[in-house]
């Protein structure tokens, strides 16, 4: 009689054992299903960590891979991109002055158009402190003025001229400024005219404040000295011969101007 072979039992069967002992486990104690509990929550635990291991691992090898494929002298390399356009570090300005500035300074020139008037100076060329770089020479050397009328000939600052939008009124670092160059041209002896900011200006009105102005200074020269004492010009090479400039003739144009101012004044008193 031939014997019965035994069947070797597979690992699936083992797992079904396992299991079902388990279950029976936990039907018949507490304390085993407890610890049957904690098992599972074991297992669980390391099958999340066995599967993020192999993701970390697998994405690590494809990695180095493409590494190492970029890095052989065989392997096909992309083309190389074109350098990005350098953006330039300093731009110019559309303009040197602001739309209400430009229109400003179209009054001044139509208004005195016997002086030169310059914009945008700056306070540290129109005086001197009295110390090079002291505290009172830092104090102007960052500020300007919006114009400042200058004689014809000498070029010496006469009177400096401020347009005030409605920022002077509000704003507390711009009254600070406005009071550094009220102080500063009040001791250096040069008139401040403020004008405010409008839609627009009548010509008139600026000429006769500016007109003002420029007989009080002539006035100051002469009680003190000759009107408008102008230093002589420096010798200079004529590069054109037909230039035809004269340094008197333009300060005696300006002074028969100034001359013409006070004797409408004299008539109208």
């Amino acid at each position: 009689m031939a014997r019965r072979r035994r069947s070797k039992s597979s690992p699936e069967q083992a797992i079904a054992a396992m299991v079902g002992l388990v279950l029976l486990g936990c039907v018949v104690s507490p304390l085993f299903r407890m610890i049957a509990l904690a098992l599972l929550v074991l297992v669980v635990a390391g099958g999340i960590g066995y599967i993020a291991y192999r993701l970390i691992v697998r994405s690590k090898s494809r990695d180095l891979s493409d590494r190492l494929l970029q890095t052989s002298p065989f392997a096909a390399r992309p083309p190389p991109l074109p350098p990005a356009p350098s953006k330039p570090r300093y731009a110019a300005r559309k303009s040197v002055l602001t739309k209400a500035e430009i229109a400003f300074h179209k009054v001044l020139l139509a208004a005195v158009p016997e002086a030169p008037i310059f914009p945008k100076v700056r306070v540290a060329d129109v005086m001197e402190a009295a110390e090079r770089y002291s505290g009172d020479f830092l104090r102007i050397s960052q500020k300007h003025f919006d114009w400042v009328l200058c004689h014809p000939v000498s070029f010496e600052p006469l009177i400096a001229i401020e347009l005030d939008d409605s920022s002077h009124q509000w704003s507390d670092k711009q009254r600070k400024n406005d009071k550094v160059k009220d102080d500063a041209t009040r001791e250096a002896g040069i008139v401040l005219l403020r004008f405010p900011w409008q839609n627009s200006y009548d010509v008139d009105v600026v000429r006769e404040r500016i007109s003002a102005v420029l007989d009080r200074i002539a006035d100051t020269k002469e009680a003190t000295a000759a009107p408008f004492p102008v230093k002589p010009p420096p010798q200079m090479p004529t590069r054109s011969p037909a230039c035809t400039f004269s340094a008197n003739a333009a300060r005696d144009a300006l002074d028969e101007v100034l001359r013409q101012r006070r004797a409408e004044k004299a008539t109208i008193r």
